[in-house]
């Protein structure tokens, strides 16, 4: 009985040694990349393209198309032709593409591809290095890299201990010998050095397609301590604070062919991890008061409005099953198809979304484009008024002596709009962009922007413009009267929405009668148009607003734009 238990405990012992021994003789999947890695490391990735597989990849590819075109409201029939339209594409593009991967793979044989970054190297011109291994490679397959390198005009690579490192840099911006030898002056005083945080985070993913794992380096909370400048929310200060005091090591797991994406957050404790959560989870609460806030901006049908509570609610319980949960001293977060709670979420929810959100979105245009058109009205408004105190309308542009434009009708009408203040400080002796006008540019003067256009910037803040021409009432610098507009005022637009934004100074901005018709509506930046959907407004010579659309007949689009044609055109 003795002799029994005596081989059966040798055996144990020896199976845990022997265990112990293989587990500590495994490789970290860090190795091969450890002559770059060092206590300054912030960010560490392994790619690995062994895990592309294309067959998965065109499946997820379909499901998506099928998910997507369901919760767009399609009928049966449709969703079918769409997802065969879509298989038929796949097939015939897909197979070019895997024998390309096939064939660069069997070229180069590189099966692994790493990211670094660290904190000393953010501080040179480069985001981070690309590093691909040369261990058991042939010469014919280095080679094999090269070439790739030159043929896609890929940053110029350089040759460090048993690695391929490669500048991460859009070449296309860049010199690639310059950062090539960035990268060399980098790694010449280079000290390695074991980084225990990222092999443990490493350790702790699988080998998915993407594995990522971020430190937090001693010198980076230096950074974050002394330069950041005070948030204003106590939670985000709160939350960094816990990044810098109490996150030890950060990962990340991603394999789009299994829909697997996994996470964990390293804390110094199961009381920090708490903590940390708690404060995720007022950070999602203040986020869910900002999409609150946001759907009810613009919102005037108290039908739309009572769909708000119920969009929230939604929003709240999605931000929050996307938060990871306590295990222990981490943080986890895993999704995949099999068992994501999160997935029947947002299928359910999704659909009441996509049938609501639209809308709540056509509600607020219908806002943005009601506002449009009260600045059109207004405009209209300040050129009667214009022309009741100086028995003309304004011209589109005033000129110097020698003929050269000075100021835009815009400036003109400014007493008229409320905006006397700035009228009195502009030089109307020199011209918009003289020394003294240049302050001017950037003011934002709300009645001469659209709100549903975003193109708005410094410089560039007026979407309004009137067309320019003999056959219009805004021939130039000439000044003309009502008596001018013989087609009738109601027949006759008078100024235009237009998408690309100009200085509202400029007196050289206005369209042009011949450019308008050429380029016609919504079809050129340049041209008359406006982010509204299907067409734009004008406003008549009679302060009336219409809304044009983007397919009127180009014969009406003339009559209404000339002022004396003998037409009598209206909008259909």
């Amino acid at each position: 009985m003795m002799k029994r238990f005596t081989v059966t405990a040798t055996l144990v012992f020896a199976s845990c040694f022997l265990g112990t021994l293989v587990q500590a003789q495994q490789p970290s999947p860090l190795a091969p990349i450890a002559p770059i890695l060092n206590g300054e490391t912030l960010v560490a990735v392994k790619i690995d393209i062994s895990q592309i597989h294309f067959d998965q990849l065109q499946k997820l590819a379909l499901d998506a198309v099928g998910q997507y075109v369901t919760l767009q409201g399609f009928d049966e029939e449709s969703i079918d032709d769409i997802k065969d339209e879509a298989a038929s594409l796949l097939a015939d593009n897909l197979p070019p593409v895997k024998a390309m991967y096939d064939d660069f793979v069997a070229q180069t044989g590189i099966q692994d591809i790493y990211f670094v970054t660290s904190v000393d190297l953010l501080d040179t011109r480069l985001p981070g290095v690309i590093a691909i291994p040369k261990t058991g490679k042939t010469n014919k397959q280095l080679n094999a890299i090269k070439d790739f390198l030159e043929e896609y005009d890929l940053p110029g690579g350089i040759g460090y201990k048993d690695l391929i490192l490669i500048p991460a840099v859009p070449n296309n911006k860049y010199n690639a010998a310059q950062f090539a030898q960035s990268l060399r002056d980098y790694f010449k005083n280079f000290q390695p050095a074991e980084v225990p945080a990222l092999n443990e985070a490493f350790a702790d993913s699988r080998g998915d397609l993407i594995r990522a794992a971020v430190t937090v380096p001693k010198s980076l909370v230096a950074i974050l301590e002394e330069k950041v400048p005070p948030v204003p929310f106590p939670q985000a200060a709160a939350l960094l604070h816990q990044v810098t005091h109490d996150v030890r090591w950060i990962n990340l797991q991603f394999n789009p062919s299994e829909l697997h994406i996994g996470a964990a957050i390293q804390m110094s404790s199961e009381k920090a991890a708490v903590k940390f959560r708690k404060t995720l989870l007022e950070l999602v609460d203040m986020g869910i008061m900002m999409t609150k806030a946001g759907m009810q901006e613009g919102l005037t049908d108290p039908q739309l409005e009572k769909f708000v509570p119920l969009l929230t609610a939604y929003f709240r319980g999605l931000y929050r099953a996307m938060l990871p949960k306590v295990r222990g001293d981490q943080l986890v977060y895993e999704v995949d198809a099999e068992t994501s709670d999160i997935a029947a979420a947002v299928g359910v929810g999704g659909v009441m979304a996509a049938l609501l959100l639209p809308a709540v979105q056509a509600a607020r245009e219908a806002a943005r484009r009601m506002q449009c058109s009260n600045n059109l009205k207004q405009i209209a408004l300040s050129m009667h008024n214009f022309h009741d105190a100086r028995q003309t309308f304004p011209p589109a542009y005033t000129v110097d002596k020698d003929g050269k434009p000075l100021h835009s009708w815009r400036v003109l009408i400014l007493p008229f709009i409320e905006q006397q203040a700035l009228y009195e400080q502009i030089r109307l002796e020199e011209p918009w962009d003289s020394e003294h006008n240049k302050q001017f540019h950037n003011v934002n003067i709300p009645a001469f922007q659209c709100p549903s256009n975003g193109q708005a910037g410094p410089g560039l803040n007026c979407h309004y413009s009137v067309v320019v021409g003999k056959e219009t009432p805004f021939e130039g610098s000439k000044q003309l009267t009502f008596g001018a507009i013989t087609d009738g005022t109601s027949n006759t637009v008078m100024c235009v929405e237009r998408r690309d934004p100009v200085c509202w100074m400029d007196p050289t901005s206005e369209l042009t009668y011949e450019e308008v018709l050429e380029s016609g509506i919504n079809r050129s930046p340049e041209g008359i148009g406006s982010f509204h959907t299907g067409g734009l407004n004008v406003v008549f010579c009679d302060g009336a607003v219409r809304f044009l659309p983007e397919t009127v007949d180009l014969e009406i689009l003339k009559a209404i734009l000339t002022k004396a044609g003998g037409e009598s055109a209206m909008i259909p």
